[in-house]
C-alpha cells in the first residue's frame, strides 16, 4: 500500500464534517440537525447568538452525534473562513459547507450607507468566497466534496426593496456557477433558493399573507423543504452548477 493510499485510508475513517454557517437559529438550525441525523459531525457557526449555539451543540451530543460552536463575525471574512475551517479539520475530514449565514436588511435608496452594503456583501457573498477558498484548501486530493449555497429565489427576479441583499444574493449565485466549473470534478457547487419558508420574528403571519396573495400553490414553505433538498443534492451526484429554487411557483 502506498502511503498517499494510506493516508486516504486515514481520512476515510475520520468523521465527514459538514460546516453550516449562521447553525443556531432558524434555517441554519434546522440544516445542522438535519445532517446530524445523517451521521456528520457538525461545525455550528454563530455570529451573536452563543447560547443557542452550544445549546444546539448540546442536543446534537446528546443524540450521540459530534458537533462543535465556533463564534465569528463574517464580516471579518478571510479570518474568519480559516478559524472555521481549522475548527472543522480539528474533529475530521470537512467534506461538505453549507454557507447559510445572511444578513437581510433594507433600506429605500436614499438611505444606502457604506455600512449597509458592506455588511450585507461582506458576509452573504465575500464570506462564502473565502470559506470555499479554505473548504477547498482542507479537502483531501480523492476525496469527494460539496458546498452548496442558501439563495433567495428574487435574486433571479429582483424586486423593488432589499436592495442590497438582492444584489449580494444574485452575486452569490454566479459564484455557485462559477465554482461548479471551477472545482469539478471532485467538488460539486449547487444553490438552494428558498421563498416564504420561514417567517422574521414579530411578522409570523406575513409569508401566509403572500400565500394567499402571491403564491400558486397557496401555502408557504417549511424549514423540511429546504433539508429534504438539500439530502436531495448530497445523494445525487449527477448535479453541480444547479439552483433549485423552492417557492412555492411565487418565482413564476
Amino acid at each position: 500500500m502506498t502511503r498517499q493510499s494510506q493516508q486516504h485510508g486515514v481520512e476515510n475513517r475520520l468523521p465527514r464534517v459538514a460546516v453550516v454557517t449562521g447553525a443556531a437559529r432558524r434555517i441554519g438550525r434546522r440544516i445542522a440537525l438535519a445532517l446530524a441525523e445523517d451521521g456528520f459531525a457538525v461545525v455550528v457557526h454563530f455570529g451573536k447568538s452563543a447560547a443557542a449555539a452550544e445549546e444546539l451543540v448540546a442536543q446534537i451530543q446528546q443524540s450521540g452525534g459530534i458537533a462543535m460552536a465556533v463564534g465569528c463575525d463574517l464580516a471579518d471574512a478571510a479570518k474568519s473562513a480559516e478559524k472555521i475551517m481549522d475548527a472543522a479539520s480539528a474533529i475530521g475530514c470537512p467534506q461538505l459547507l453549507i454557507n447559510n449565514a445572511s444578513v437581510f436588511e433594507d433600506l429605500p435608496l436614499a438611505d444606502v450607507t457604506m455600512q449597509h452594503c458592506l455588511s450585507q456583501l461582506g458576509v452573504n457573498l465575500v464570506a462564502p468566497v473565502f470559506l470555499s477558498q479554505q473548504f477547498v484548501s482542507r479537502l483531501p486530493d480523492g476525496i469527494p466534496g460539496q458546498i452548496i449555497n442558501i439563495l433567495d429565489w428574487r435574486a433571479a427576479r429582483p424586486p423593488a426593496d432589499h436592495l442590497i441583499y438582492t444584489a449580494s444574493k444574485a452575486a452569490l449565485a454566479s459564484v455557485t456557477s462559477g465554482l461548479a466549473q471551477q472545482l469539478a470534478p471532485q467538488i460539486r457547487v449547487n444553490g438552494v433558493a428558498p421563498g416564504a419558508v420561514l417567517a422574521p420574528p414579530g411578522r409570523e403571519q406575513w409569508h401566509q399573507q403572500r400565500a394567499d396573495r402571491e403564491i400558486p400553490l397557496r401555502v408557504s414553505g417549511s424549514p423540511e423543504n429546504i433539508t429534504s433538498t438539500i439530502r436531495f443534492l448530497i445523494h445525487n451526484t449527477f448535479i453541480t452548477g444547479e439552483v433549485i429554487t423552492l417557492s412555492g411557483g411565487e418565482h413564476l
